[in-house]
């Protein structure tokens, strides 16, 4: 029976547009693996601990670091197009083959953000009233609305919408 090798990775990997992002991996292993770090295509490819220097595409274009000693890369200057799944692979003689996906999702920062209330439409006893948060630039996972350092969380009574666009939906 052949065995896998372990591989444990940072998943997901989170960082701010313009910075770099390590994406880690370690590994357990009898031998030294081969690596393979892949897109829709390989983009970089070595054997841990050894030469020649790792095949690297020009994809990355000098954006793309390679810790030969490990199974780890770190790009830099990410871009928003940097924001994908990655797959890094290993194989070792006398073991199987192991595939392990690495997503890296590339953050703008928000900037310029606004909340407003129309308050000449807020009366009392309205069954609805709309706060809207703007922003000029910028990508989130998650919106939480607070007030008094607490997040406001919907009910019956109140209804939460996040707006997918960057302005008022």
């Amino acid at each position: 029976v052949t065995v896998a090798i372990e591989i444990s990775t940072n998943n997901p990997v989170k960082v701010i547009m313009g910075e770099k992002a390590n994406l880690n991996v370690s590994y357990v292993s009898k031998n030294l693996p081969h690596v393979t770090w892949a897109l829709a295509d390989t983009f970089a490819s070595w054997t841990v601990g050894q030469g020649p220097p790792p095949m690297v595409s020009p994809v990355f274009d000098g954006r793309l670091t390679i810790n030969t000693s490990t199974a780890s890369i770190t790009i830099l200057r990410t871009t928003l197009a940097d924001s994908r799944n990655y797959t890094v692979s290993l194989t070792a003689v006398d073991e199987a083959l192991s595939s392990q996906k690495v997503t890296l999702r590339v953050y703008e920062l928000i900037s310029e953000v606004h909340v407003t209330v129309p308050v000449d439409d807020v009366k009392e006893g309205d069954s609805k009233t709309t706060v809207i948060c703007t922003m000029t630039s910028g990508n989130w996972d998650t919106l939480s609305w607070t007030k008094d350092g607490r997040t406001i969380v919907g009910d019956a009574h109140m209804v939460i919408a996040m707006c997918l666009s960057l302005f008022i939906c």
